[in-house]
């Protein structure tokens, strides 16, 4: 059976949760597809662009700096006239770059994943999406969240509603703490998220400081970069807490951090379906995570994880208290059906079945 041709598109290929979803999927349906990806900026080197190259999959950079440009619209025209795809996927602000020139290739199919509600708070872009999607252009969004957030500001388009996955490997053993910088008998809090106004780090560290007024074994590992990287160093020398803290920038790969840590912390204002989630649950470690976004899709509070207030330093706090006083037996059952919502219902090969079903329809 002849291979469908599918072309995703996508800014960059940096470390955020979109640009996994596209190396994940791209590799994951290689056998299936064949697939190329569009890089909107220039090259540069990722995990995920390691990835893709180590698996034959073709990536074309249009080193775009600025969206009006007839270069860059030729250059498109160019791949994707040679390419000839049977079905275009774009994620972030791929779309429209892409969508002049594949209505004028007269493209068969063309599928735009929302990844994030912010992705439309500008009223140009809704505007755009509006336009696109009663053109043909077939939606996607990661939680029913995002799903009732765009039928509120975009219409009631057929949104399809396709959870992000991981890969299910098995659960690797704990690593041991006593590292330069964590005693052995810490209790390590982890979070991992680009440094970032939308990641409200200032609610995680301010909770945090007042936890270790109580108890002085309490360790926060924060695994990012970002914008915010000074300020959220200003506020952890302001409560004199640097001792108890660490952040660790240009990780790839934060599987040995949640490995040695006790308990994963996510404080986001607004969150589409976090992957950083789904990948703590995979490593047995308990959750605590604000409840926004698509975020009570994955963690039913006290279930398989907790949820807290967004910018709630008191509730935080006190949670923060109690999961570090759980039974070892109590924390395991938690993080045990966490594991097992993850593999249920976030799984890599459930997320690629649910498009490849979409690229075939």
């Amino acid at each position: 059976m002849k291979k469908i041709k599918v072309v995703q598109v996508i800014n960059t290929l940096g470390i955020g949760g979109a640009e996994k979803v596209v190396s994940s999927l791209a590799i994951g349906i290689k056998d299936r597809c064949d697939i190329t990806v569009i890089v909107i900026s220039k090259k540069f080197n990722s995990i995920n662009r390691k990835k893709l190259t180590q698996n034959n999959i073709d990536i074309y950079y249009l080193n775009a700096k600025k969206f009006f440009s007839l270069k860059t619209h030729i250059k498109i025209y160019q791949i994707l006239k040679s390419l000839r795809p049977d079905v275009i996927h774009t994620h972030l602000g791929g779309l429209s770059y892409i969508f002049l020139v594949a209505k004028i290739l007269r493209i068969k199919t063309l599928i735009h994943t929302i990844h994030s509600p912010k992705e439309c708070d500008d009223k140009r872009i809704n505007f755009f999406h509006r336009f696109a999607f009663k053109l043909g252009v077939i939606p996607v969004v990661v939680s029913n969240n995002i799903k009732n957030q765009m039928q509120k500001k975009l219409g009631r388009f057929n949104f399809y509603t396709i959870y992000n996955g991981i890969e299910t490997k098995k659960t690797k053993s704990r690593l041991a703490k006593n590292t330069e910088y964590i005693l052995k008998n810490s209790f390590v809090f982890i979070n991992v998220a680009n440094l970032n106004q939308v990641k409200n780090h200032q609610l995680l560290i301010e909770s945090f400081s007042r936890i270790t007024k109580i108890k002085k074994n309490y360790f926060l590992l924060i695994i990012g970069d970002g914008v915010l990287k000074n300020e959220i160093k200003n506020q952890i020398d302001r409560l004199n807490i640097r001792k108890y803290c660490r952040i660790i920038s240009n990780c790839q790969n934060p599987e040995k951090y949640l490995r040695i840590s006790d308990c994963f912390i996510l404080t986001s204002k607004s969150e589409g379906l976090p992957l950083s989630i789904l990948e703590a649950m995979r490593e047995r470690v308990p959750i605590i995570a604000t409840n926004v976004g698509g975020i009570p899709e994955i963690i039913i509070d006290k279930k398989n994880g907790f949820l807290t207030p967004p910018n709630n330093v008191k509730s935080l706090a006190e949670l923060m208290e109690k999961i570090s006083t759980m039974s070892k037996n109590e924390i395991q059952e938690i993080s045990g059906k966490g594991y097992q919502t993850m593999i249920e219902k976030f799984s890599l090969e459930n997320m690629i079945k649910s498009y490849y079903k979409l690229y075939t329809k």
